[in-house]
């Protein structure tokens, strides 16, 4: 049985496998068809079990089949299903354990969809990938990107989360006239 006496807990539930952040452990469970859990297999895990043997991660996000997440580094990591492209590695294979996309390091934040994921890197830009056929990555298409894509020009990007098919994302308002304020992002 797993034992924690974290103070810090951050918890993520998908509708098939579970995530959860204590002190920065990154621990997962559930089902594991596609890799999903990142422990390098396909099995199925009944009781959480660390999934990376580090202690820095700070977001996470999964997908129906998919997960992200970022470490204290910045450095953004993925892996499950990638039929769609939401790993970001600008190909469709599935990856059974974390590959890290990229070299940036400045990530902060993930959030993940049913097969598109999105980022937000330290400078409040917004990125987003994989399906698109309902326009969920923002971009103006209905195009599938198999990269993380900016999106927009706007860098005042708080907060993202993925829908089945949609994406809401939170903006800092930032201009002010006459004490009406109007925001700029799109």
């Amino acid at each position: 049985m797993f034992k924690t006496t974290a103070l810090f807990l951050i918890t993520l539930s998908t509708i098939q496998f579970h995530f959860t952040l204590a002190q920065g452990s990154l621990l997962a469970w559930g089902d594991n068809t596609n890799g999903m859990l990142g422990n390098g297999n396909n099995t199925t895990v009944i009781n959480p079990k660390r999934t990376i043997n580090t202690d820095n991660w700070i977001s996470v996000a999964g997908g129906i089949n998919h997960t992200l997440a970022v470490n204290s580094r910045g450095e953004l990591y993925v892996w499950g299903n990638n039929s769609w492209g939401q790993l970001g590695d600008s190909s469709t294979n599935q990856s059974n354990s974390p590959k890290r996309i990229g070299q940036l390091q400045n990530w902060i934040k993930v959030a993940a969809g049913f097969e598109h994921s999105m980022a937000i890197n330290s400078r409040g830009e917004l990125f987003t990938w994989g399906r698109n056929h309902s326009g969920q990555l923002g971009d103006g298409s209905r195009n599938h990107n198999y990269w993380p894509t900016k999106i927009g020009t706007d860098t005042n990007w708080t907060n993202i989360s993925g829908g089945y098919f949609h994406s809401m994302a939170v903006c800092r308002q930032t201009k002010v006239n006459f004490s009406l304020i109007s925001v700029s992002c799109n």
